[in-house]
């Protein structure tokens, strides 16, 4: 999400497209957990997952994913796009895949990415609502507008992501929760229907999905900001997380933020109205949160991972 000089900015994730792909060299080693989610695995050495770089020997990603799409991917204030490796704590973990160009003068506000390598971005133009569009996250290239209408049930500037319909299926959909309001709907881009689900915890979120069904919420907006588990029928909180560091992080007010699960852990990516560019904080499946990476040097407006992304490390 890029709203350039919007206070609020938001993040996060896309639409389900099927598509098949062989494993490559960027690819991570993904096989199924006997619960049907999805493991990143090391091949047969049982010491375990290497963080200081994965190699892929067995398994290999879901059928209907994009080898691409098992990765995190970010976006800045200036249209670029970065993919992020949640294994490297420095910021040697951002990689430019190009500049996001979609309209002169638009900026992004949030984005998701689908199964099949699909990125959907909310794109703004100024303070203003243009359209959610169409990105490739290999090449950074904009490939249009969806059929998404600004306006939508009051929907146009909102945090976005995806999230597997249960557990035991990889169909997915598209959840969008407004910056300025409580308000959570569904968006099927194909279509560009948007269905108003229910009433958020708080305005302003972003969100992150997975492979097993859940839909999360980061809503710093709230005091103090919070993670919540989301209800997909209702908006209302499952399991709230309070952040109280984040709180003192950003003094006044956050003015961009981002948030993404990948590997059983979640990524926030936030910056606060004092702060020089985007600090990256860590939270547990358990709710602690330490500092990943200080001051990467970007305002981070938007994150997307698709729900091929690992449920867990071995």
């Amino acid at each position: 999400m890029q709203a350039a000089q919007a206070l609020l900015l938001a993040i996060v994730t896309l639409p389900v497209l099927a598509c098949s792909a062989s494993k490559d060299a960027d690819s991570p080693a993904l096989r199924s957990d006997s619960g049907g989610g999805l493991v990143l695995d090391a091949g047969d050495d049982d010491a375990g997952f290497d963080l200081d770089g994965a190699t892929t020997e067995t398994g290999g990603t879901p059928s209907d994913c994009a080898a691409a799409a098992t990765f995190v991917y970010v976006l800045d204030a200036d249209n670029t796009l970065y993919k992020f490796d949640p294994k490297v704590a420095s910021k040697a973990a951002f990689t430019k895949m190009g500049v996001v160009n979609c309209g002169a003068g638009t900026s992004p506000n949030s984005m998701a990415v689908a199964r099949d390598g699909t990125a959907y971005v909310d794109v703004m133009s100024g303070s203003s609502c243009k359209g959610v569009y169409k990105v490739d996250i290999k090449t950074a290239e904009c490939k249009g507008a969806t059929s998404f209408k600004c306006g939508s049930s009051g929907f146009g500037q909102f945090g976005m992501g995806y999230s597997t319909n249960s557990a035991s299926t990889t169909a997915e959909t598209l959840f969008i929760g407004d910056t300025t309001a409580s308000k959570m709907a569904t968006l099927d881009p194909a279509t560009g229907a948007v269905a108003v689900v229910g009433t958020l915890p708080a305005s302003g979120p972003e969100f992150t999905g997975n492979a097993a069904g859940e839909l999360w919420a980061f809503m710093p907006q709230a005091s103090p900001p919070k993670v919540a588990q989301i209800d997909k029928t209702t908006g209302s909180a499952i399991k709230t997380f309070n952040l109280s560091a984040l709180k003192a992080s950003i003094l006044l007010s956050p003015s961009a933020w981002a948030f993404a699960f990948w590997g059983g852990d979640y990524y926030i990516f936030l910056q606060g109205d004092l702060d020089s560019s985007t600090n990256v904080w860590r939270m547990t499946a358990t709710g602690t949160v330490t500092k990943f990476i200080p001051d990467t040097g970007f305002r981070i407006v938007g994150a997307g991972v698709s729900t091929c992304a690992p449920l867990s490390i071995k």
